[in-house]
């Protein structure tokens, strides 16, 4: 149904790539997708057997001696993110697309054993935590290849009903089942921008996207109520993006040549769209990274601190009453071959 979503074949041999929660999905999709372009990507998963059962379907399904492997990582903590930041490094391997796909929906409050609600910590803490500690790997390949890539899976929940409160970022005053997911998915595009913001001319390319309301696994988060359960049903029954269409515009993002463009975007069905509002506020942007550096001063190696934990530029206060009007982005489109299908 619809428009299809192009996708162009590229040759990229040669490169790393980087996709977390690979093991099923939209993440399944794009490591295949990856891999089938002659990247070595790496699936970061928190279940080895899950992982590895992916991998090997991955590589039968294909006659090319696909480059795929498994390396562990749980979002819900800290110190696995910090080890598989350590084993990556160990491996002396470059680092060209680092693609943030793993997340959690709409799940009853818990706290990790961080101490952070478990939304606020997987979905925002846990990429702003890996990014940043691959940001120096992902620099160096840059200036040697030209073209870097962070990319952030979000949703376009995030314009409907979220909305930036720095002093409820971890639930402190209250927890929202319904918001606390588009809440965190507004932190990732408004983490982008300030990301970008940060490395001007240094040919890395930082965007978020939208797959679309896509059947996936993540609605194991809701699964205890009825309600939201049969909508998602009836969704994916019906309206649903399978994975492999989900994934188009992030595999779009992460691979077109004519998407290193070096400025923070956000796609839907591979076009350039206007954010909420929100995410558009360059105070706003500035306060939630001050907070997110805050959060993890402890976890954040002394040269990331130092380099990245103070505003790029003199930022104003916070004022909450006061909010930039964000501008209008210009509509683009993807170009050439075909991969999935806007439903």
């Amino acid at each position: 149904m619809g428009n299809k979503l192009e996708v162009p074949i590229v040759d990229l041999s040669g490169k790393v790539a980087i996709v977390t929660g690979g093991n099923t999905g939209i993440g399944y999709e794009l490591v295949k997708g990856l891999a089938e372009m002659g990247a070595h990507t790496i699936m970061a998963s928190r279940s080895e057997e899950r992982a590895t059962a992916a991998v090997a379907c991955i590589k039968e399904s294909s006659e090319k001696n696909l480059k795929v492997e498994f390396m562990r990582l749980d979002l819900g903590s800290i110190q696995s993110t910090k080890d598989f930041v350590r084993a990556f490094k160990e491996n002396n391997l470059p680092l060209h697309i680092l693609i943030n796909n793993a997340g959690i929906a709409w799940i009853p409050y818990t706290k990790t054993d961080d101490g952070f609600e478990r939304t606020y910590q997987v979905n925002h803490l846990y990429p702003f935590l890996l990014t940043l500690e691959l940001l120096p790997i992902v620099l160096e390949t840059a200036s040697t290849s030209g073209d870097g890539r962070i990319l952030f899976v979000t949703s376009n929940a995030h314009n409907f009903g979220a909305n930036f409160n720095p002093d409820n970022l971890n639930s402190e005053i209250q927890y929202d089942r319904m918001k606390a997911y588009p809440n965190t998915k507004l932190y990732n595009v408004m983490t982008i921008i300030a990301l970008q913001r940060r490395l001007q001319n240094m040919s890395v390319t930082v965007s978020a996207q939208h797959p679309g309301l896509v059947a996936t696994e993540i609605e194991r988060g809701y699964s205890d109520c009825r309600f939201i359960s049969f909508l998602g049903s009836v969704a994916n029954a019906t309206i649903a993006r399978s994975p492999k269409d989900g994934a188009a515009t992030t595999l779009n993002c992460a691979i077109n040549p004519a998407l290193n463009s070096q400025e923070a975007f956000y796609y839907d069905s591979c076009k350039v769209t206007a954010p909420n509002p929100d995410a558009r506020n360059e105070t706003y942007q500035e306060e939630l990274w001050r907070r997110s550096v805050k959060a993890l001063r402890d976890h954040l190696s002394p040269e990331i601190l130092e380099k990245y934990g103070a505003p790029p530029s003199p930022t104003p206060l916070l004022d909450l009453d006061e909010t930039e009007k964000g501008k209008e982005i210009a509509t683009t489109t993807a170009t050439d071959t075909v991969t999935g299908t806007n439903q």
